[in-house]
């Protein structure tokens, strides 16, 4: 009998009383190792309950106590704290009474909190987030989700411990304290609906000389208010707020560093609290700056509001009353941004407002916390963005309710049947993928709108695809154009782009599925507002889960870009963001389906076709928001995007090259926001979070480096010695040799140019007499310490002993073993380093993090060791947890350090590389480009399986020695690994 079979018997002859209650507990505990099917679990016992959601009847949830039991189930008996649960919920005379009066079913949605100081996380979210320390505390103790976040949980989120994602970030934060500092500029406070003694305190706590009150039901006296209190600028906050110290000099600073005509904005910490006496918990904000669409759409305002004093007195009209401060902002800048004007945010939350007395929308929330404005509110938002919509856009119905977001709404677009919509499809072959593509569009695009359809086909070879094409065409709208070429995703659609005669792009790939109804309509909504240049929509895995729902540029890291949402499932989670519950504006969107407006899309010159692959679309909407335009990602189209859930992200042999290439690229064009970041989004949110979860906690380094010196030796002095000297780190683990016999030869060719001093983070040498006495046979000095802080640590200490020479010379080399060679003579990178006018010089340079020179060789000439910073930097370097860390700080960090000292620098071998360039390009880096060596990490370990067939006879042919050396260490290598 099968499993679900099995349970479907057992828990009717338990409801029939024929066998105990034992035998259902155990295969409830056990149903997802036995492989029961989990909505027939919940089918079954949805005929036990008249209280909890279908939905929530899941053993990993709930206890089994309580799922078969309910009637008689004892909340205390399963971890649930009486006197917290009775204060938070008043209207419960007993604990019993937490399961009949629904409001464990409330606590369970998120529509309630289960304690006061707890937030109000739905139990799904809750499974989904948390971490694997928690996790492995309910596998330990046999607990249900319940009743862990009724015990374990709840302490340790009041320790302000790590529990879960989208719980951990409701830890209680401290307003900051801000330094006083002169201020050049007159700032007035007004203080909404306080007394003057309310606002008078709030000014002597913000830093405020000048202040003044107005009421929210009688804002026909604040012109006069104003003109009576000339100021540069103005900040509007709630008479209920908590104001950081000296929040006005926080907001000083940040508007030195702009113009005058600029809307100021900060972050924000929105306090729930349900009674008046002190229970409630805190939820910190991570906003961006306000932008015309966003003031459509979903406001999210939230914290001070900063603007221009002229521009509020002179260009905006105030409503006789309003019902809540949100609406007063949003009216406001509504007014002010209707013609271009410069928006900014200052990234600290200068301010804790009441939800309950000072509502806004907050970017991430629970559903208790989602729409904090009542009916009144809402009526009233509704009523100001129709207002502006329609003086705006020109049109009546340029706005409509967000069916997901309650204050928020939705750009829409009147029916127009004169525009025409292009529909680019480009593939090969994968006739059935296309097919299915093409027969959604003709199903799904919308009786209303027009379109056309061009399909690009890039070379098939197949007799089924060739006949479908055949048959395609012979409908009006649908076209195809054959270029038999290599793929390149820019290229064929900038040609196809000639054949199109549409008013709208849509550039759409082959393996998409249009699944709701009318989707051309709802890509074209967002163009109702002018500033709209390009729509994208969330795109669906088949699972459900979010392929892509907009592109966040992501400076100082590895990756480039980041996909909010990306593979999130949870219904729960996906609806607590509200980037992704409303047309939202980001930086880019995917090309798999985004729509452009065709003059737009000329305009900036199509598609970039050197990105033939990757980053072409992030390209593209760069440049189109450079020229003026926004970019708009909607979530209110079905659509199924089956790239592939396992496919790999370009990490092994071409594609990986090629991925690095064009990553580069794109970093390369677009300097000016790597270099600031993203002005749509927080930096303080975590770079590698899709759910907008922030930076709890930051990477510290262990403690400073030491040098652990074991052994130090120096060569007598030669006379008229004027090499500049070279410090060599060099490692070798416990399970390596000594030193491998490479580097010895390599060492003897250095000596030639340099003075070479070797600095050995390698204790066994001193086990190993004949091999220390061979290492200074080929060396003018020698170090001998325990590794700390990497190549880092080794170079501090010899930059150390070196300094009298360095001194003198007015140059150092740091170099280390993590190259082989020389392949060929070292003549030529001498005479390259010579002929260098750069302050710092290296053989190749990145840009990833930061555009800066790999560190494996790197030269300092005379302004380089005469500057202050560069040995300040050296006396602090610290021992990491993570290489990565060691990457950032030092070798992307002292590049970063010089240049802002005035540094030039130069790389000899390759310019504005991206990546691992010795790994990607490593043949043609020793072929076209002479580089004298090739990387150890690439043939021992060849992370990224570029195709090194051919490497011994590359190298052989510089180097025959060097090939027989590098091969017997391989062997050696293999001989290890397979012994372990």
């Amino acid at each position: 009998m099968n499993p679900n079979d099995h349970w479907s018997k057992s828990f009717q002859d338990w409801r029939n009383g024929k066998i105990s209650i034992g035998s259902i507990q155990k295969q409830l505990k056990l149903f997802k190792r036995i492989g029961i099917d989990l909505d027939l679990i919940k089918s079954d016992l949805a005929s036990l309950h008249d209280y909890l959601d279908c939905h929530l009847l899941n053993p990993r949830y709930l206890p089994i106590s309580l799922l078969l039991e309910p009637t008689t189930w004892n909340p205390l008996e399963d971890g649930i704290q009486k006197i917290p649960l009775l204060l938070q919920h008043r209207h419960l005379l007993s604990i019993n009474e937490l399961l009949v009066s629904g409001t464990l079913n409330q606590i369970l949605n998120g529509h309630l909190s289960l304690y006061g100081d707890l937030p109000p996380i739905p139990i799904g979210a809750y499974e989904a987030g948390l971490n694997k320390t928690q996790r492995q505390i309910t596998r330990t103790n046999k607990i249900s989700l319940l009743e862990h976040l009724a015990t374990e949980g709840w302490d340790h989120f009041r320790r302000q411990e790590s529990v879960a994602t989208g719980l951990d970030r409701y830890h209680p934060t401290k307003l900051p304290a801000i330094n006083s500092s002169v201020l050049t500029t007159k700032h007035l406070l007004l203080v909404i609906d306080g007394t003057t003694h309310q606002a008078q305190s709030l000014a002597v706590v913000g830093g405020w000389n000048d202040v003044v009150s107005c009421s929210l039901a009688n804002m026909n006296s604040l012109p006069n208010l104003l003109r009576e209190n000339s100021a540069e600028w103005i900040t509007i906050c709630h008479a209920s707020d908590m104001l950081a110290n000296g929040a006005l000099h926080a907001l000083a600073g940040q508007l030195q560093q702009t113009k005058v005509d600029t809307v100021l904005t900060c972050d924000d910490i929105i306090v729930y609290q349900l009674w008046n006496d002190g229970l409630g918990y805190e939820h910190r904000q991570y906003r961006s700056p306000v932008s015309a669409i966003r003031l459509c759409t979903r406001g999210g305002i939230g914290g001070l509001l900063t603007l221009p004093y002229d521009l509020l007195l002179k260009r905006c009209k105030f409503a006789p009353s309003y019902t809540c401060l949100e609406a007063l902002r949003l009216d406001v800048l509504l007014q002010i941004t209707r013609n271009p004007i410069k928006t900014t945010h200052c990234h600290q939350a200068l301010v804790k407002h009441q939800s309950s007395q000072n509502p806004s929308i907050p970017e991430q929330g629970w559903p208790r916390e989602r729409c904090p404005l009542s009916d009144q509110h809402l009526d009233e938002i509704g009523r100001i963005r129709s207002q502006h919509a329609k003086q705006y856009f020109g049109i009546e119905s340029g706005l409509k309710p967000n069916p997901l977001q309650a204050g928020c709404h939705d750009l829409s677009r009147p029916t127009d049947k004169s525009s025409l919509v292009s529909i680019l499809i480009p593939f090969r072959d994968q006739v059935e993928l296309t097919r299915v593509c093409v027969d959604s569009i003709k199903l799904n695009a919308g009786k209303e709108c027009t379109y056309e359809i061009v399909l690009i086909d890039n070379g098939s070879v197949e007799d089924a695809t060739k006949e479908w094409i055949r048959e395609a065409i012979k409908e009006d709208n649908i076209q195809c154009i054959r270029l038999d070429e290599k793929f390149n995703y820019s290229r064929l659609n900038n040609k196809a782009r000639q054949l199109c005669r549409g008013d709208f792009l849509l550039f759409l790939n082959n393996d998409i599925k249009f699944i709701s109804e009318s989707v051309l309509d709802v890509l074209l909504d967002p163009f109702a507002h002018p500033k709209t240049v390009a729509v994208g929509s969330r795109l669906n895995y088949p699972d459900g889960s979010i392929q892509h729902q907009g592109v966040l540029i992501i400076p100082g890291e590895r990756r480039c870009v980041l996909e909010p949402g990306k593979h999130l499932i949870e219904q729960e989670v996906i609806a607590s963001l509200l980037p992704l519950r409303t047309q939202e504006e980001f930086s880019a969107a995917s090309a798999a389906c985004l729509m452009v407006k065709a003059e737009r899309f000329d305009m900036v010159g199509g598609f970039d076709e050197k990105l033939a692959v990757v980053f072409n679309d992030v390209d593209l909407c760069l440049r189109l928001r450079d020229a003026g335009g926004s970019v708009v990602v909607t979530p209110h189209a079905t659509i199924t995007h089956y790239e592939s859930i396992s496919r790999g992200k370009d990490q092994v042999g071409l594609a990986w090259a090629r991925h690095q290439r064009e990553s580069g690229r794109l970093r390369l064009k677009h300097k000016k926001i790597y270099a600031q970041g993203d002005p749509l989004t927080s930096p303080l949110l975590h770079h590698h979070s899709t759910r907008y979860e922030p930076i709890l906690k930051q990477v510290v380094p262990l403690r400073p480096a030491r040098e652990e010196v074991l052994l130090t030796w120096r060569r007598p002095a030669r006379k008229n010695d004027k090499r500049i000297p070279l410090i060599f780190a060099q490692y070798a683990s416990n399970n390596d040799k000594p030193i491998r016999s490479d580097i010895l030869d390599l060492l003897r060719k250095y000596r030639r140019y340099f003075y070479v001093q070797v600095v050995a983070a390698t204790p066994s040498l001193l086990h190993h007499p004949r091999e220390l006495t061979t290492l200074r046979s080929v060396c003018d000095g020698l170090i001998i310490r325990r590794n700390e802080g990497y190549d880092f640590g080794s170079w501090m200490t010899g930059l150390r002993f070196c300094r009298d020479l360095i001194d003198q010379r007015q140059s150092v080399l740091l170099s280390n073993d993590s190259f082989w060679g020389p392949i060929r003579p070292l003549t030529g990178m001498i005479n390259r380093l010579a002929n260098s006018q750069a302050d710092v010089i290296g053989l190749t340079d990145n840009l990833m993090y930061e555009p800066h020179l790999q560190s494996a060789f790197l030269m300092f000439k005379r302004r380089a060791v005469s500057c202050p910073s560069f040995w300040q930097f050296w006396d602090n370097i610290m021992c990491w947890d993570e290489k990565r860390s060691i990457v950032k700080n030092y070798e992307v960090g002292l590049s970063v350090l010089l240049k802002e000292n005035g540094m030039t620098l130069e790389s000899l071998y390759s310019k504005n590389a991206n990546g691992n360039i010795l790994h990607a390009e490593w043949k043609s880096l020793i072929e076209d480009h002479e580089f004298p060596f090739i990387k150890v990490s690439l043939l021992r370990d060849n992370p990224h399986e570029v195709d090194i067939k051919d490497w011994k006879e590359t190298i052989r042919r510089g180097n025959r020695r060097l090939a027989r050396q590098i091969e017997n260490y391989l062997e050696e290598v293999k001989r290890v690994q397979q012994d372990n």
